[in-house]
């Protein structure tokens, strides 16, 4: 369970953030670098990939494909559904 710090706790939430981990924090960067990495060599392979392994869904550049037909709706909802906001 994560914990709930309020504002009072303002000490304790500086001692917590001061005492992290900073070979935790190099372990996450190493990672992101490699998956980042891996993307850029590889493209959507590396994206369906992490998309399977982290999501546990199978994708595949057929699966993902979105029709013209497809963003024209999408495009027309969201216009029907931002017509009624005011901007300003």
């Amino acid at each position: 369970m994560i914990p709930i710090l309020r504002a009072s706790d303002a000490g304790e939430l500086k001692r917590r953030v001061m005492n992290r981990s900073q070979l935790q924090n190099e372990e996450v960067s190493r990672i992101v670098k490699e998956i980042v990495a891996r993307v850029r060599q590889e493209g959507d392979a590396a994206l369906f990939d992490y998309t399977a392994k982290f999501d546990h869904v199978t994708m595949t550049a057929e699966t993902v494909l979105v029709t013209k037909d497809e963003i024209a709706r999408a495009y027309e909802a969201a216009s029907t559904r931002s017509r009624g906001r005011t901007h300003g």
